[in-house]
């Protein structure tokens, strides 16, 4: 698990770091960050908010608080519904 502050304006995104680390599961709520994840072969458990109510992407996965979020991780590590 890894855990970070990250801000916009920084020379790596998300998805860099991510790339970089060979993280291929991210828990987010902001819908460009969760965008340029997806489009990088990430999968992503987007906490549905009234910010990011646009974003649709196939390697995305809305949920609505932790417990669903801890369901989807479950899945995830099983590889039940993630096929990445």
């Amino acid at each position: 698990i890894h855990s970070g502050d990250f801000h916009i304006g920084q020379a790596s995104t998300k998805a860099d770091i991510c790339k970089e680390k060979g993280i291929k599961l991210i828990l987010e709520d902001s819908g460009e960050t969760a965008l340029k994840c997806a489009n990088n072969l990430i999968s992503v458990i987007l906490f549905n908010k009234p910010w990011n109510e646009e974003i649709l992407h196939d390697n995305v996965k809305r949920v609505k608080n932790w417990s669903e979020a801890v369901r989807e991780i479950d899945l995830f590590r099983n590889n039940e519904r993630y096929n990445k």
